[in-house]
């Protein structure tokens, strides 16, 4: 071990709240993808949402309130506009706009999307006690004080929608936190696990992240461009890569480490109960993804017009 190594030691990553708070986020997505039908999107339920609380908004509000670049708003209506959810009519205001409005239709799919997302939050949630999760939810609303997203009365109570937008917010800091650096917070990541692991695979350095190989190849990728890792084939299987740190990556991660102000930016956000929130994040980001058996079994059934719809039923319960 090298001198700086030993009296700087590189940040053990499960110990960051920006790190476990990237992990719970994956989570809370798993839980919401796995419990809502094929095709849709947690983003749709939100967008519905706001449309059942504030009547018809512009496609430029949504934008506003859920943090979604308008590119991809304009895609999101697009699909609710497809299933017959939403109608865009001509702002009377403003002509070259559009005010954006539920169907009676989507108000009953917004009932039976709360139910699924339910059943999601449930599991999602489950290594927490009810006074714990409690807790946690109202430490994400003080985190997103301010932010539009909490308006949402319909959502602001969910710890995966909480979770989600502040992961956003959290991301954000952390970007320009290491923004003077030179690095990205992945890059940040690469490198401090590097720094307590190395020599270690890709697929090693995929696990400790909590992404996919192919991911990570990306970030080695780049990282190893700017000279801050190095590959090299591993003695005993010539067909595996090992990944360490250059003497460039050691300094740069050095720097980091010297300036801990960067490296946690949620805790002193929240200062009354920093573990507490850490803690609960912890318990989430290692909970399993919702099993196969309480997902969503989809089947066509004829609705009063003749057409097709899905209905879900939750198999666990059969």
């Amino acid at each position: 071990m090298t001198g700086c190594q030993s009296t700087c030691p590189p940040p053990d990553l499960r110990a960051l709240t920006g790190y476990l708070l990237r992990r719970a986020f994956v989570r809370a997505a798993s839980a919401a993808r796995e419990c809502i039908p094929a095709g849709e999107h947690v983003r749709e339920i939100a967008i519905m949402a706001i449309l059942a609380e504030r009547g018809a908004v512009s496609q430029r509000e949504l934008a506003d309130v859920t943090h979604v670049n308008r590119s991809l708003i304009v895609k999101l209506v697009d699909d609710l506009e497809a299933r017959g959810w939403v109608v865009r009519d001509r702002n009377p205001e403003d002509r070259r706009s559009y005010a954006l409005r539920l169907t009676p239709q989507a108000h009953a799919v917004l009932a039976e999307r709360h139910q699924d997302l339910d059943r999601g939050e449930a599991h999602l949630m489950e290594p927490l006690t009810p006074d714990e999760r409690q807790r946690f939810k109202d430490h994400l609303t003080v985190l997103l004080t301010g932010d539009e997203a909490v308006t949402v009365t319909m959502m602001a109570d969910r710890a995966g929608y909480l979770i989600a937008h502040a992961h956003r917010l959290v991301r954000s800091w952390a970007e320009a936190g290491f923004a003077p650096l030179d690095l990205h917070p992945r890059d940040f990541g690469v490198l401090a696990a590097l720094g307590r692991h190395e020599p270690c695979s890709q697929n090693q350095l995929a696990a400790s992240l909590g992404v996919t190989p192919p991911a990570v190849l990306a970030f080695v990728d780049e990282l190893e461009q700017k000279g801050l890792v190095a590959r090299s084939r591993n003695r005993d299987d010539r067909r595996a890569y090992d990944v360490t740190l250059t003497s460039r990556g050691r300094a740069r991660l050095r720097a980091e480490s010297n300036n801990g102000s960067r490296r946690d930016w949620a805790p002193r956000a929240i200062p009354s109960c920093a573990a507490c929130f850490s803690s609960s994040f912890l318990a989430m980001s290692e909970r399993s993804p919702v099993p196969p058996r309480c997902g969503l079994r989809h089947t066509k059934i004829a609705t009063d017009s003749g057409r097709l719809r899905r209905r879900s039923r939750c198999t666990c319960q059969s």
